[in-house]
C-alpha cells in the first residue's frame, strides 16, 4: 500500500507524478498547530520531480514540488525536535482506525495520530539554488 491509498485528495499528485512520489529524504518548510480540528499542517518540499512536468511547470522553470499536507481530528503529537535544515523521511500508515504520521530526521522528530490527512495544497517553485529539477538530467 502506499502513502496516497492512506491520504484524502490524492488524485492531483497521482495525476502529475503517474505513481506515489517518496517521501523520504523531504524538506520540512513549516508545521503549523491549529485549535480547529485541532489539526497540524505539515508543508514540505519533495526530493521527487515528475518525469513529465505540466507545461506550465517547464514553462515557469519550476524545479521544486512541495506539498502540503493537514491532519485532522489530531489525538497526540509529540514534536520533540524542530531545527533549520528539517530533512526527514515521512511516514504515513494507519493504527486502528486512525492515521499515523512520522517526520523523522537529524533536526526533526515529529509524531502524531489523527482522524485523516489530506493533501491540502500541491504547489511548485524555482529554487535558486537548485538549477535544475531534482531527477533531470544533464545534457
Amino acid at each position: 500500500m502506499e502513502w496516497t491509498d492512506l491520504v484524502l485528495e490524492a488524485t492531483g499528485v497521482l495525476k502529475v507524478f503517474g505513481k506515489a512520489p517518496s517521501i523520504d529524504n523531504v524538506r520540512l518548510q513549516e508545521a503549523s498547530l491549529n485549535w480547529n480540528g485541532p489539526s497540524l499542517e505539515i508543508r514540505f518540499d519533495l526530493a521527487d520531480y515528475p518525469a513529465n512536468p505540466p507545461t506550465e511547470w517547464v514553462i515557469g522553470q519550476c524545479n521544486r514540488v512541495q506539498l502540503s499536507l493537514a491532519c485532522f481530528g489530531l489525538r497526540e503529537i509529540a514534536i520533540r525536535r524542530w531545527g533549520t535544515q528539517n530533512q526527514a523521511s515521512l511516514m504515513i500508515g494507519t493504527a486502528g482506525p486512525t492515521r499515523v504520521l512520522e517526520a523523522i530526521g537529524d533536526d526533526v522528530d515529529i509524531r502524531l495520530s489523527c482522524d485523516f490527512i489530506y493533501i491540502r495544497k500541491l504547489s511548485v517553485y524555482l529554487d535558486g539554488g537548485n538549477e535544475q529539477p531534482p531527477n533531470a538530467t544533464a545534457h
